[in-house]
Parts: structure tokens; sequence; C-alpha cells
């Protein structure tokens, strides 16, 4: 398969690396920043260069946009007109704008495409997403969730004051950057009915996006859900606790472990472990595993842009109610 990443910074080059230890697949790059191509160049012996409309000629078979998130929409809907399967970094976007024109075009063109919220590929939150689906907690009545990281130490190459998760014009800020959590949950326990959040700047952090944020959640199924999200913790933190009429499932990623509190028993136990030795890196390669197998396939993955332009809409009510 021929692959184009767009987009060559951090994330961009590991799904490089990850596609190409995949065998079978030829890839290649673009980036507007020369220094970068040069970087993919040399360290991972791929045809790279600054134009994307001549990589897109080259008929790529799929399209990797690995770009900051409001730098999303553009290469993805040049990918989508060129009749390219498609890959995007979540967040699908920093705003809707143009999400409706790419989900039409998407459907015309019967495109295969997928949002990059790989903690669905968790092994511990894939292990819940069953657990849940066979009636094992039986009716849930609530879920908490967490994710916690201090943005200074998150990508320690770079001054967190470039990231983009630092810069409201790049799609920055907490809500934007950890909607694996939404994501994640609402994959777990359905759609949302209704949605509250309070977010905003409340440390010293030299950014202009908020870096904590609280969301409520009433899910369709009747059950409560609470949010935390924040870019102030130093002790990287995610976790989380689901209640249901038979027990509580609870997991944490520190720990990489599922337990579960059964009521008939009264005790904890240790239902499920990440493998020793597992590489955190491996959901990122099962996430494009799946990818490809959907484009062999002509079928629609999980996290596909429809999925996503979803949980993009509910994290852009979140900054609406909180005024930002």
């Amino acid at each position: 398969m021929k692959v184009l990443v767009v987009g060559c910074g951090s994330i961009g080059r590991r799904h490089i690396a990850n596609i190409l230890s995949l065998s079978g697949h030829e890839v290649s790059a673009v980036d507007i920043n020369p220094a970068a191509v040069q970087h993919v160049k040399e360290r991972h012996g791929i045809a790279a260069g600054t134009d994307l409309d001549a990589a897109l000629h080259a008929e790529p078979d799929c399209v990797f946009v690995t770009t900051p998130p409001a730098l999303h929409l553009s290469p993805a809907m040049a990918s989508a007109r060129a009749g390219c399967d498609f890959f995007v970094e979540k967040p699908l976007s920093h705003s809707m704008e143009g999400v409706k024109e790419l989900l039409a075009e998407v459907e015309e063109r019967r495109l295969v495409t997928m949002v990059g919220c790989n903690m669905r590929f968790h092994p511990n939150i894939a292990f819940m997403k069953r657990f849940l689906e066979e009636g094992r907690l039986g009716k849930v009545y609530s879920v908490h969730a967490e994710g916690s990281f201090y943005l200074p130490r998150w990508r320690p190459a770079i001054d967190y004051r470039l990231n983009y998760g630092a810069r409201r014009d790049l799609g920055g800020g907490c809500l934007l950057d950890s909607i694996h959590e939404l994501d994640y949950v609402r994959w777990l326990l359905g759609e949302v009915a209704e949605i509250q959040c309070q977010a905003g700047k409340v440390s010293s952090l030299e950014i202009d996006t908020e870096d904590l944020a609280l969301i409520l959640v009433r899910f369709e199924t009747g059950a409560l859900g609470s949010i935390h999200l924040d870019y102030l913790q130093h002790a990287f933190n995610r976790h989380c606790k689901i209640v249901g009429e038979r027990g509580v499932l609870t997991w944490d990623m520190n720990e990489a472990l599922v337990r579960f509190w059964e009521n008939d028993n009264g005790t904890w136990e240790v239902i499920h472990r990440v493998p020793e030795g597992y590489d955190i890196n491996q959901i990122y390669i099962d996430e494009i595993r799946t990818l490809f197998a959907a484009v062999e396939t002509r079928t629609i993955p999980m996290s596909n842009v429809h999925e996503a332009a979803r949980v993009l809409e509910l994290t852009l009510r979140c900054k609406e109610l909180a005024g930002l």
C-alpha cells in the first residue's frame, strides 16, 4: 500500500516508523517545514517534500494527516477529493467549520476513514468494552474518567509554549488535546444526551488555552458521568471508574490493570492486566492495522470521521458552555 503522511512532527514520525515496521507498504511524507522534511528523509530514508498537491498527484492509497488540529481539515479534504482513504489524528478539527462538507465528500466517494482516538485500542479499555457488552456489570449507573498531565513535560524536546496544546490558534487546550476521555467513555457507555462544562486557565502556565476542564454528562441510557481533564498534574494520571448494579469496574493506566468489585462477593479482584513488557506503542500499531484491514475490505472501522465529528461537536459544546 502507498501511504502518504502529511505532517512530520512527533506523531507523524511515530506513524511513519510504525507503518514502515509493517511489511508491504511504501511511505512518503509532506510538511511545510523543510527542516522536518529533511529530518524524515535522513531518519527513515523515505521520499518527502513540501508540496501536498504533488504528493497527492502520485496517487497514494491512504493519507495520514498528522498536522496540528487547526490544520487537519484542509489536507483531509484535499485527500478526500483526490479519492484517497485517510486517517486524521485526534481531534478531527478545532471547529465544525468544513466538517459537514468533509463528511459529505467521504459519503459520496465511499472512502474509508479513521480518526486517531487510539485509547480504544488500549488492552484494558478494550477489555472493559467487552465486559460491559457481556452485561457483567449489569445496569450502568455512572462513570468517572480522568486524564491529567503536566504540559511542560509532555513533549520535553520542545518548549511547551510552542506546543500546539498551548496555542489557541493551533487548536490547543486540554479539552481538544485530551478528547480521548470523552471519546472512550462515549464508546463504553453510549450516546451522550446532555453535557455541561466548566473550564478555563487557572495556573501560571504561559499558554492562551484552558488548562483545566470539568465535564458532566448524562447518557441516553440515563447513566451519569464526570470527566476531569488538566495540564497541571506533574504525576501523569489516566483512570476510569464505572459503577453498576453488580459492582464497580476500575481502570488505572499507570498500574495497567482493571479491577472489579463484585457486590455478591464483596471483594476486589484484578480481572485484566496488560501483558508484562507491553509497549504502549502497540496501540498505534493496532490502530494502523485496523485501518489498513478496513481499506482492504472496504469496511467502516470504529473511530471513523462520523464518530469523531460527534465527539468534536460535544467537545466544542463544552468550550462554548465554558465561555472559551
